[in-house]
């Protein structure tokens, strides 16, 4: 019988210890998920999805769906410019937020550039975008993807002067608001 107490007493203790010990790493990861949070909050990280700050777009001749031919020649200065691939869900998810944030672009549609894959689903997002932007579809790596050296979506941009990029982000929110022309 004391042989079963003292197993059941060596239980007990190295029960507590395990809860001790799952306590005091839940709380750890706790801690390191908030510093983590917070460092997202100071400074958000930056995927090198397309042409550097300060660079301007490759040379590229296109026609857009309803406005005719364009080039990184014929971009107003400022120009927002989004990238979508249909099916991609952070896109569809960041479409909103782009319609919005080219609705109150400084220059109406004539300074917004949207930028389509050319696949299944390409028409729910042209019908979206047109009435505020400039809409191109094109094959995956087609002559402004290539020209802006998109390497993922979705992805977004203000081209400032020179037509160079002044900033680019993987989200609308991580653009600067629009300036007033």
């Amino acid at each position: 019988m004391s042989t079963l107490v003292a197993a059941v007493i060596v239980l007990a203790v190295f029960s507590v210890f395990q809860l001790v010990l799952v306590t005091g790493l839940m709380r750890r990861v706790a801690e390191l998920s908030a510093r983590v949070a917070d460092l997202a909050v100071a400074a958000p990280v930056q995927l090198d999805r397309m042409v550097a700050v300060g660079t301007p777009p490759g040379e590229f001749h296109t026609v857009t769906e309803a406005d005719g031919p364009i080039s990184n020649r014929t971009l107003p200065e400022p120009t927002l410019v989004g990238f979508f691939t249909p099916g991609c869900k952070p896109c569809r998810s960041e479409l909103p937020h782009f319609v919005a944030r080219a609705a109150v672009t400084p220059g109406g549609r004539d300074h917004v550039l949207a930028v389509i894959g050319d696949l299944p689903g390409a028409d729910e997002y042209r019908d979206q975008l047109v009435a505020v932007a400039r809409v191109v579809v094109e094959e995956p790596r087609g002559p402004v993807t290539t020209a802006f050296e998109v390497k993922g979506t979705p992805a977004f941009a203000y081209l400032g002067p020179g037509g160079a990029v002044a900033a680019s982000a993987i989200t609308v929110d991580g653009l600067p608001a629009p300036v007033p022309a």
